[in-house]
């Protein structure tokens, strides 16, 4: 009986440990799937929402006619990317960073796609950085950041 319960033991093991690092997966990426989501969310949301009002309240809120040209063209690229080609580029993201941390180590950060792509990552930047130069316009985005709800 000795045999059996060893046997029942190990498999007990195997199976727990398998589980663990299910779950571990599945929190890590569901923390990093929700913050690309939302980051998207907002990316869409903002720009759809500029796009729709009148081109005097626009000026107010964004100075030079160059920003909200930018704005506008962020807005026009924003739409043209689907829900389906979003994913396939959040996919094609976590693929490169998995390929980059193989080639250099899982000590550095990635630095960005070095592909040439556009990334979902690269809408939020480009967001970002328009905001920066529109102080008019407040948005709350450092909740992703401080790990909203996860």
């Amino acid at each position: 009986h000795y045999i059996t319960y060893l046997q029942s033991g190990y498999r007990d093991g195997i199976t727990a440990g398998q589980n663990a690092s299910v779950q571990q997966g599945f929190d890590e990426g569901l923390k990093e799937s929700f913050s690309a989501g939302y980051k998207w969310g907002l990316v869409r949301g903002i720009t759809s929402a500029f796009t729709c009002l009148p081109d005097q309240l626009k000026a107010q809120m964004v100075d030079t006619e160059e920003h909200r040209s930018e704005f506008k063209c962020l807005g026009e690229s924003v739409r043209s990317v689907s829900s389906e080609d979003a994913l396939k580029m959040f996919h094609e993201n976590i693929l490169t960073k998995k390929e980059s941390e193989k080639q250099r180590g899982d000590d550095e950060e990635p630095h960005g796609q070095s592909s040439g792509r556009v990334s979902l990552e690269s809408y939020s930047q480009r967001l970002e950085l328009l905001l920066e130069k529109s102080p008019a316009i407040k948005i709350h985005t450092e909740a992703v950041a401080t790990g909203l709800a996860l």
